[in-house]
């Protein structure tokens, strides 16, 4: 069996979107190339990163699970010197926009006192 030729070769490019904050930092919507099997459906991951003009690397990142049955927000982190300043809530309610019904929980304390405080300002 042959190899095939390049023309009958398909790449997939993951999507990227990157949104504006008021502030002109950017939020980025990156589906990575790599599909998952989550509880036995197929799906997606999505990182979402807030790139604060000027610093080099993300200060929060954030992975979305998205399947056609449900939607996960994995985990969500922000550089701890860059915490309580609206950028986990900006990461947030940019995902919660674009996958209104996706589910989340919170395992840490920082994570529950911050899911807390959303519900609070809800």
């Amino acid at each position: 069996m042959s190899d095939p030729h390049p023309s009958q070769i398909k790449i997939r490019v993951p999507e990227t979107m990157t949104r504006r904050t008021r502030e002109g930092h950017e939020i980025v919507f990156r589906q990575t190339d790599s599909p998952i099997a989550s509880l036995g459906y197929p799906g997606e991951i999505w990182s979402i990163e807030y790139r604060r003009s000027g610093v080099a690397f993300p200060v929060a990142e954030a992975w979305v699970f998205v399947s056609p049955q449900w939607t996960y927000l994995g985990f969500l982190f922000v550089v701890e010197g860059c915490r309580r300043q609206g950028i986990g809530t900006a990461v947030f309610e940019a995902i919660k926009q674009r996958w209104p019904n996706a589910e989340f929980d919170a395992v840490t304390e920082a994570g529950k006192a911050f899911v807390n405080r959303l519900a609070e300002s809800a």
